[in-house]
Order: structure tokens, then sequence, then C-alpha cells
């Protein structure tokens, strides 16, 4: 399984919502769990041992919507948590 926790805030919003991927993995090891969230918080990311990847939202945006779609169906994301609710995202998802 392989999740993308959504919490494209600040750095601090980040940092309060990493320990959601910590109990996911405590709970299924195997799975992968990526983030999602604006370009300063990939460093904040990279150095929590629970997150496997992430993806940079600004990034995401910059391209056109059919991309967005194409980027994110890429990466197989069996779930999307939103932790920090997206619409924009959500319909990404859909």
């Amino acid at each position: 399984m392989k999740i993308l926790l959504s919490k494209s805030n600040q750095i601090g919003d980040m940092v309060l919502g990493l320990p959601v991927a910590s109990v996911i993995k405590q709970h299924h090891p195997d799975w992968r769990v990526w983030c999602l969230g604006k370009p300063f918080n990939a460093a904040v990311v990279a150095a929590y041992a629970d997150v496997d990847g992430f993806v940079d939202y600004a990034a995401l945006l910059a391209l056109p919507f059919s991309e967005q779609v194409s980027t994110l169906q890429a990466h197989h994301f069996d779930a999307i948590l939103h932790i920090t609710p997206n619409a924009h995202l959500a319909k990404l998802a859909k």
C-alpha cells in the first residue's frame, strides 16, 4: 500500500502532521508513506524516518491540470489522506 499524506501548509503544520506517518508505519511497516507539501517542507520530511518520499505541491501546481493528474497517477498512490483539506487535490485524485 502506498499512502500520500496531504499537508500543504507551513513548516509547523507539516511537523505536526508527520506523526501520522509514524502511526501508519507502526501498524503497517510494509506500507510506503509519502507527503505532499510546499517545497520548503522537503528537508523536514526527508529527515523524518517514517516518510518514504515527498511530492512538491508547488511543482505539481505549476503543471497544466491534465499533467497534474497524470503526475499523481504515475506515483500509484492507493490512498490520499487529507490532513489539511485541499479541494484542488481532492479533484485531482478523483
